[in-house]
This record gives structure tokens, C-alpha cells and sequence, in this order.
């Protein structure tokens, strides 16, 4: 939650000023010290700015990458939101969301944005989680959940009424 949380501060800054990193992935994520607090979001390779309408240039990294980029309609600062669901499943079940042998089967899988969530890997997470997460992986990003709206989710407010800091 802590890790999730620093990363949501991060894109809610990003995306208030329209900027989009187009990358997000565990690779692009750093700490600058042994606090869990002290993440930052590295490589701004790919980044842009969202400022006057729908981008459609095709990047990101298979697995990650958002359905809207693969599909060619159009998108804006939810990609980010979406790699981000892909991290948050990860770091849950330490499974990857599209799983496969190669890399084009990969992109197939994340072009069509099934997304399952095995009981086995599930039933010991709370509710909450997996619900940020699907709402986070939605396939279109007008169903998505924005970064500050993220932050407002019950899985955050649950540590925040039990007094405990993420």
C-alpha cells in the first residue's frame, strides 16, 4: 500500500500538469534510500504531454502497456493508471496479469485486457485490494479510476481508520 500510494502521489502530480509517463513498470521504479516512503518514478523516456486531445503514438512495454495504446483509440493520462493496476497485481500475487511464452502472445493478451483473478491467489487479500485493482484495469479508460480517486479508495481509507500508515 505504501509503494501504491507513493506512486498514485506521484501521477496525481503528472497528470494535474497533463503530463503522461507512458512507461510504468517496476523497472521505472526506484527508491532513493531504505525508506519504503522515499520511491520515485524514473525513465521519462516516453513521456509526454496531454494537453490538446488524444495522443496515439504507439509505446509503452508489453504486459504494462495500456489496451487503448494497443488498440489505436486514442488515450491520455489513464495509461498510466493502467500500468500501475498491472503493478498492484503484481505486487500482490507476484503473478504477471498477462502471462505467456512470447512476447506477441503477451501483446495479444494485453490488447484484449482479460484480466482473472484466481481464487488461489486472491481469496488471502482483502476485498478492497482486488477491487482498486480492477478498477484500475479497466479495459476502457472512461471506467478507470483516475490517480486521485485511487487515493480516495477504501483500501487506502481502511489503514488510515485503523490508525496505521501504509
Amino acid at each position: 500500500a505504501t509503494i501504491l500510494r507513493c506512486i498514485l502521489n506521484a501521477l496525481v502530480v503528472l497528470h494535474s500538469n497533463k503530463i503522461v509517463h507512458r512507461d510504468l513498470k517496476p523497472e521505472n521504479l526506484i527508491f532513493r534510500d531504505d525508506n519504503l516512503n522515499s520511491l520515485v518514478i524514473i525513465d521519462f523516456g516516453l513521456s509526454t504531454t496531454c494537453k490538446d486531445g488524444p495522443l496515439f503514438t504507439r509505446c509503452g512495454s508489453p504486459g504494462y502497456v495500456a489496451p487503448e495504446i494497443l488498440n489505436n483509440l486514442g488515450y491520455g493520462c489513464k495509461v498510466d493508471i493502467f500500468s500501475l493496476g498491472v503493478i498492484m497485481y503484481i505486487l500482490l500475487t507476484s503473478k504477471f496479469v498477462f502471462n505467456a511464452k512470447d512476447y506477441n502472445e503477451i501483446l495479444r493478451r494485453n490488447k484484449q485486457c482479460k484480466v482473472y483473478y484466481p481464487k488461489k491467489l486472491w481469496e488471502n487479500l482483502s476485498s478492497e485490494a482486488k477491487d482498486l485493482c480492477s478498477m484500475m484495469l479497466q479495459k476502457y479508460p472512461d471506467n478507470r479510476i483516475s490517480a486521485k480517486e485511487a487515493l480516495e479508495h477504501k483500501w487506502f481509507q481502511k489503514y488510515r481508520e485503523d490508525g496505521d500508515e501504509p
